[in-house]
């Protein structure tokens, strides 16, 4: 209960005390033990002493007090009862300053504590202490058959019944008022902390309220305590929290938000211009989008790493989920593309889970020479390729079979194919009979757009290493007469075509050529040619061909070899993400997708 609701218990109580003592005496106070051990048990000490107290300090000042009331009284009935109680007290005296001396000693360790000795201090309780003296006091002056003793006794009830019961809280519930709370101090420079007797859910839209003003803001963390709740309220205006903490009582009423937005957190300590750590109550999974407002922009993250931690309060703690996530950029609407913030998140500043963009994708429009391959993960943001920059560049799809390769091949292969001729070197058979492509003839090269597949015999890499060499003659010779055509070269499986050469004997089929095939990647885009890799097993992939790659696609992949190399091109973070992709999702960089940091994305289906 409140001061206020103290005060007011107290005035009754001790009203109900002084009226039980007319009807025994004629006069509302008297000069006895019962009378004193009765104001001090159940009136003063538990209302307005008790609970501030430590429980050493208060067991020793009560058990002291209640010694020095047990020998003014001269023990004729009782004699026994009053023995047994002088030697509890002195017990509990003993034991308080026992448990005094000891924390004095141990004042830096603040965790040591003699907790053998809690259960005593809890029956050392002023209650317990006074009530055994105004008991035995009322026994000594009066018989159990007298109606002064039953008056007392039912004096003793009434005052325990009402100290048992929260009146405050009983008020506010059949008045149906708004629960008072009170502010205890604040985390600069917009959270407000408070207790209550309740409050509202994490992520709730709030209005504090105190007098003429309201300021709107967020509930970001609450604790349930003992006797209260403890809660933390991020402002949206922080020029007036120096006033609201000032205020004895707040009043806290839900905002009708309208929006849609899932609240995650706010901003919180070891955040950078790249990394956002924040604790959230909600249920979220490595790779999910958010976003938050940074200098006027809106800035999306992605989350790399989730962790268990402890928050503590005093009386009370829980168990939160410490997220970080990596910052993947703004996104421009008219580009479609998305620039790294490099600006630092405003303090405590709100999170937010992007499921709800509809303000950015009623901007869209389709762009020129485009393709997209997906959308930032759950939100509805086209992610594209740039189909000009591609044929500046190389390309690599990777990772485990059944993700998804395959079919966002078959998409782009079918966009490239409109305005360029696309070769697939396929050993498998798959893009013949299962996706329908004709197979390679003489000549196909010539052409300026199509599809055709070359299923080569013998030694794999040694095919491809021909073929790319016979492309390079036939564009170098276009090139030189001025009349360039831009081509696609496509490998499925291409550890097998390009395998790397670590992992090959001195003289190993296949060694020699799949070195010279990394070479000649350096050359062929000046020619207009430009290679896509695709591989389930990016560890045997020779990685002189692959670091020809500017553009990388991929989707989960568990091998550690591989994971390693990975994260040195997509960087912090990717290595955590990529085994935690699903079916579909992928983890996308290059500059021909028009980003500067690798992103989830969920890929066309």
């Amino acid at each position: 209960m409140s001061i206020k609701f103290r005060i007011i218990l107290l005035a009754l109580q001790v009203l109900i005390l002084s009226f039980a003592t007319y009807l025994v005496t004629g006069q509302f106070a008297v000069n006895e033990v019962w009378y004193f051990s009765g104001l001090l048990a159940i009136v003063i000490n538990p209302l307005l002493l008790e609970p501030w107290y430590p429980k050493s300090y208060d067991t020793l000042a009560n058990s002291i007090i209640a010694i020095l009331l047990c020998f003014v009284v001269s023990p004729n009935v009782a004699i026994v009862g009053w023995t047994f109680l002088k030697v509890f007290l002195a017990i509990l005296i003993i034991t308080s300053i026992i448990q005094l001396v000891y924390n004095a000693k141990k004042e830096k360790e603040d965790n040591i504590r003699l907790k053998a000795l809690f259960p005593l201090f809890k029956l050392g309780k002023a209650t317990v202490i006074y009530s055994l003296v105004f008991w035995l006091s009322v026994i000594e002056l009066y018989p159990t058959i007298n109606n002064n003793f039953w008056i007392l006794g039912g004096c003793w009830a009434l005052l325990t019944f009402t100290r048992f019961i929260n009146w405050e809280e009983y008020f506010l519930d059949i008045t149906d008022k708004p629960t008072p709370v009170s502010p205890i101090g604040i985390i600069g420079p917009s959270n407000l902390l408070v207790t209550s007797r309740s409050l509202q859910k994490v992520g709730t839209k709030v209005k504090v309220v105190s007098g003429s003003l309201v300021e709107k803001g967020i509930i970001v963390k609450r604790i349930h305590r003992t006797d209260d709740v403890w809660g933390q309220i991020q402002l949206d205006n922080d020029s007036k929290i120096g006033f609201l903490v000032s205020r004895q009582q707040l009043v806290i009423q839900q905002d009708e938000d309208s929006s849609e937005r899932v609240f995650l957190g706010n901003v919180d300590e070891g955040t950078n211009t790249s990394l956002l750590v924040f604790d959230s109550y909600s249920r979220i999974r490595i790779g999910d989008t958010i976003y938050l407002m940074n200098d006027g922009e809106v800035v999306f993250y992605q989350i790399i790493q989730a962790e268990v931690i402890k928050l503590i309060i005093k009386s009370g703690s829980q168990l939160d989920r410490r997220i970080k996530a990596i910052q993947i950029g703004t996104y421009k609407v008219d580009t479609q593309s998305l620039h790294i913030n490099k600006m630092l998140p405003l303090l405590s500043e709100p999170i937010f889970l992007a499921n709800n963009d509809k303000v950015l994708t009623s901007k869209l429009k389709a762009l020129e020479n485009k393709f997209t391959i997906g959308k930032i993960k759950n939100s509805e943001l086209p992610i594209n390729l740039d189909l000009l920059k591609i044929m500046e560049s190389h390309m690599a799809i990777l990772g485990m079979t059944g993700m998804g390769k395959t079919t966002l091949c078959n998409k782009l292969i079918q966009e490239l194919s409109k305005t360029r001729r696309v070769t697939v070197m396929d050993q498998s058979g798959e893009f013949v009979s299962k996706l329908g492509y004709e197979k390679y003839k003489e000549g196909d090269d010539t052409q300026t757009t199509g599809v055709s597949v070359c299923e080569p015999s013998g030694n794999p890499a040694e095919s491809a290493l021909k073929y790319l060499n016979h492309l390079m003659a036939l564009a170098k010779k276009e090139y030189q007469e001025g009349t360039p055509k831009p081509r696609v070269l496509v490998i499925d499986e291409a550890h097998q075509f390009i395998p790397e050469p670590a992992g090959l004997g001195f003289n190993s089929p296949g060694r020699e050529e799949s070195m010279k095939f990394g070479l000649n990647m350096m050359q062929v885009r000046k020619y207009g040619i430009s290679i896509i890799f695709i591989s389930q097993r990016t560890a045997v992939v020779s990685k002189r061909a692959l670091s020809q790659c500017e553009n990388l696609i991929a989707f989960k992949s568990v091998d550690q070899t591989g994971l390693d190399y990975l994260e040195g091109i997509l960087g912090y973070g990717s290595k955590e993400l990529l085994p935690t992709l699903s079916r579909g999702e992928a983890l996308v960089y290059g500059p021909a997708i028009d980003i500067e940091k690798s992103l989830v994305i969920e890929t066309i289906k």
